[in-house]
């Protein structure tokens, strides 16, 4: 949130609680909307990143995992997605391929070798 802040968004920020103390939920109150996870059976902390994104309505939604560092602002990759685009960013490791993504995933078609879409 604070790289975010220091690039001049001041946007409504959203984070999915996947187990932060009482402590981090105070600490985090100040700048955004603790999101719980819906009661039900346990998932995959990947599957879960449409909550944060839905728990509020949004024109435009920035998805962006907990460990990255924003390093410039984002205006006109937010402005490029207002007027109809999608931005997406192919991931770093572009061989990384795991077999046991189709069962995880549940995947009815074999996995294909490819780069992929960064979900962070």
């Amino acid at each position: 949130m604070n790289s975010l802040r220091l690039h001049g968004h001041r946007e409504p920020i959203s984070v999915l609680d996947l187990g932060l103390t009482d402590a981090q939920r105070a600490a985090l109150a100040s700048e955004c909307a603790i999101v719980p996870v819906p009661p039900g059976e346990a998932r995959h902390p990947w599957l879960l990143q449409p909550v944060a994104c839905l728990a509020r309505t949004a024109e435009v939604v920035v998805y962006i995992d907990a460990d990255v560092i924003v390093t410039r602002p984002l205006h006109d990759l937010i402005e490029r997605a207002r007027v109809g685009g999608i931005v997406v960013f192919p991931d770093a490791l572009p061989d990384r391929w795991f077999a046991e993504w189709h069962e995880i995933f549940g995947l009815a078609e074999p996995l294909r070798r490819q780069t992929y879409v960064n979900s962070g």
